[in-house]
């Protein structure tokens, strides 16, 4: 997510990306399937602060937790958008343009 903002659309590719059918077990014991990776970008502070509260708390619990092993939030401009993990593929870039408060 380019420009997450509040968070919901993090939110909403999280849950597509981790659904309760995929165990944090299944991600981290498939040594072949590519892990789906989240990565999260924003230039306000308060945006990423938004973003990683409405994160942790849906994938933040527990030990083995999905937010800590599979969700990266960065605080930088989307012009230059950070290497995943996984170089080799690269599922959807997500942009929602606008800015806090509004």
């Amino acid at each position: 997510d380019a420009t997450c903002g509040n968070g919901k659309d993090s939110l909403a590719l999280a849950q597509m990306l981790f659904s309760s059918d995929a165990s944090y077990d299944q991600l981290s014991n498939d040594k072949e399937a590519s892990k789906p990776e989240l990565i999260c970008i924003d230039i306000q502070e308060q945006a990423l602060a938004n973003t990683t509260s409405l994160l942790w708390s849906k994938f933040g619990k527990g030990i083995n937790n999905v937010f800590r092993d599979y969700i990266t939030i960065i605080e930088r401009s989307h012009e230059r958008l950070p290497k995943p993990r996984d170089e080799r593929k690269i599922g959807l870039i997500c942009y929602n343009l606008g800015f806090l408060p509004g």
